[in-house]
């Protein structure tokens, strides 16, 4: 079992001893509080470090490209033609394939889940080749089957789903804004180009975050969804993928690693910290006070943010595959992991 820390993943600054009382300081989440214990012989600090390994595997007929969650279900984007394959990971430790939808000679490149349904980016291939946001109902995850498409220019790296809206960044094409709410009749409602090549996004409030692969980190405001509009770019190398979380994003910065961006202000994003990973930085997520990174070949870099200016380097768990694609889910995380197809990593090994 899990000690926790008595201060919840905070950094203890400082600790003094006067009259009788201990009295600390503790820094968590950009902020620094002071607390006074009376009456205490001692404290006792745990460390709360996760400690992840591999604990399942699972191959995929094509390349695991993109991973997402639900519930008891991995839905994977694994190429051509592949298309949709859908785990069961109720047993983490070993996932199995239970459905699987063709995107015959289109490739699968991005997935989002939401309820009773996946939404499938799938590419053609050349750059007149129609590419796609396909509807598949997954209520039945054993069957599942598509029940709306509409077409997308560009092709599709990421997508994410809030509210009737499916937000899909597209190579050299920008942000798309496809309505849902209809799912056998999707839609285009808006769109905004970009100069760069979007590769992933996330959502917060009424903003869209694009790693703009080439074009910086993309601030795009979406308050109206028929009308979206860049309001700040933020220069960077050459970003993969982003995950937003309170003030902060988090961004999967290729060569350059993890770099962390104050959006407190989204229409003035700057840079507070930087870490450097092994390899190629893909993709990112969150736990606690760690950020996890779809590291390439060098697996998963896992990163402590406590303090998000000074971010550091705990560890690399390596991965017999490529990993591209990375998400959190009851303290597991599951990693799309190229031709190794889907791993499955516990957070909390030594626990077990």
């Amino acid at each position: 079992m899990r000690r926790l820390m008595i201060v919840a993943l905070g950094l203890v600054l400082s600790v003094t001893v006067s009259q009788g009382e201990w009295r600390m300081r503790v820094h968590h989440q950009g902020e620094t509080t002071k607390f006074t214990i009376a009456g205490v012989d001692s404290l006792t600090f745990y460390d709360e470090t996760p400690s992840p390994c591999i604990v399942g595997t699972a191959d995929t007929p094509c390349s695991a490209f993109r991973v997402a969650v639900e519930g008891n279900y991995a839905y994977i984007a694994d190429g051509t033609p592949c298309g949709l394959q859908v785990f069961n990971v109720s047993t983490p430790e070993s996932p199995q394939i239970v459905g699987s939808l063709s995107t015959d000679d289109l490739t699968a490149n991005a997935v989002a889940v939401a309820g009773s349904y996946a939404y499938l980016g799938a590419c053609g291939h050349g750059s007149s080749a129609p590419s796609y946001l396909q509807v598949v109902d997954v209520s039945d995850p054993t069957s599942p089957h598509m029940v709306g498409s509409t077409s997308i220019p560009g092709s599709p790296w990421g997508a994410v789903v809030q509210g009737q809206y499916v937000y899909i960044a597209t190579y050299h094409q920008g942000l798309y804004i496809v309505d849902v709410l209809e799912p056998e009749s999707p839609f285009v409602h808006g769109h905004v180009n970009t100069s760069g090549e979007p590769r992933g996004l996330d959502m917060a409030d009424d903003y869209a975050y694009i790693a703009d692969f080439y074009g910086g980190l993309r601030v795009i405001d979406v308050t109206d969804p028929s009308n979206p509009t860049i309001v700040a770019t933020l220069p960077m190398n050459n970003p993969l993928g982003v995950t937003v979380d309170g003030p902060y994003a988090y961004v999967a910065d290729q060569y350059a690693g993890l770099a962390i961006v104050d959006v407190s202000t989204p229409t003035s994003p700057h840079i507070v910290g930087r870490m450097d990973t092994p390899d190629q930085a893909w993709e990112v997520a969150l736990y606690g006070a760690y950020a996890f990174v779809a590291d390439g070949y060098s697996g998963v870099s896992m990163i402590n943010v406590s303090d998000p200016n000074n971010p550091w380097l705990v560890g690399v768990i390596d991965t017999p595959g490529r990993a591209y694609s990375i998400v959190e889910s009851n303290e597991h995380l599951f990693i799309a992991d190229g031709a190794a197809g889907l791993q499955v990593l516990s957070l909390w090994c030594d626990d077990e």
